[in-house]
């Protein structure tokens, strides 16, 4: 049994790119999509969340497609085995309106624009301690929008996808950290920790803190976790009966290891 908690199966892949050697992202999720389908022995449930677990079973919530609308139910799901796959979840960076209307997640955007064709505005800035928002912001320019800057908490960040935005003519500023956002008439106020430096103006705010492994259902299930102090993150230790981890959930970093 698979159980998915969006609509259908995927995940996020997209927005994290291709490493040298592997195939495009939606690629990979096609084949592993055709090669769940055509597999008799596993029965998907999608919009299905799992939210109690312990050593042999699962609760989930489901959304069942009733004739007339659609309805919810909880069921349990016995098993001997059960992996944790719940991905990475994105943090979102500590600073004074972080919250209001206009700052947004780099995936949380990445999945409206992609899921259902919903971006606000017709520029963004983005503020980021992540490679992967810097391929946020090539997709979001290819659709025609424009993200001017790129400020990036890091003092000296490096990978292909900075490289490229630097084609796209986005300037960059590393090292510097967001200390506050205010709403104006006309969309949003950045201000960073530079000296003397005014607001950035902008209509949205694309940010991101960084990846956590997703361990809720893990702790739920009492399993352990300890802080890695080089990657800055919460990491699984020991183990519980019954009961692994994979892929990002289980800190794989690319989508070759999540797959494998």
């Amino acid at each position: 049994i698979l159980v998915e908690a969006s609509p259908q199966l995927g995940g996020h892949s997209g927005l994290f790119g291709t490493q040298d050697g592997e195939d495009a992202p939606e690629v990979s999720i096609a084949k592993l999509r055709e090669a769940v389908a055509a597999t008799e022995t596993i029965t998907v449930l999608t919009r299905t969340r799992a939210y109690a677990i312990r050593t042999g079973l699962i609760r989930v919530h489901t959304i069942e497609n009733a004739e007339t609308s659609p309805r919810p139910a909880v069921l349990e799901v016995a098993a001997n085995h059960i992996i944790i796959a719940t991905g990475a979840r994105e943090r979102l960076p500590i600073f004074s309106g972080n919250r209001l209307p206009g700052v947004i997640s780099s995936l949380s955007a990445y999945e409206l624009a992609t899921r259902y064709g919903v971006w606000a505005g017709r520029s963004a800035l983005v503020a980021t301690g992540s490679n992967f928002a810097y391929r946020l912001a090539m997709l979001a320019s290819d659709a025609g929008i424009t993200l001017p800057r790129v400020i990036d908490n890091r003092p000296g960040p490096a990978s292909r996808f900075i490289e490229f935005s630097r084609a796209y003519g986005m300037i960059q500023q590393p090292g510097a950290l967001i200390t506050a956002v205010e709403a104006t008439k006309t969309g949003l106020a950045v201000s960073t920790d530079r000296e003397h430096a005014e607001p950035f103006q902008t209509q949205r705010l694309i940010v991101c803190g960084g990846w956590q492994p997703d361990l809720t259902l893990w702790h739920i299930a009492e399993g352990a976790s300890v802080w890695n102090h080089e990657r800055h993150r919460l990491e699984p230790s020991g183990q519980i009966e019954g009961i692994i981890l994979a892929g990002s959930a289980a800190g794989y970093l690319t989508r070759r290891g999540c797959i494998e």
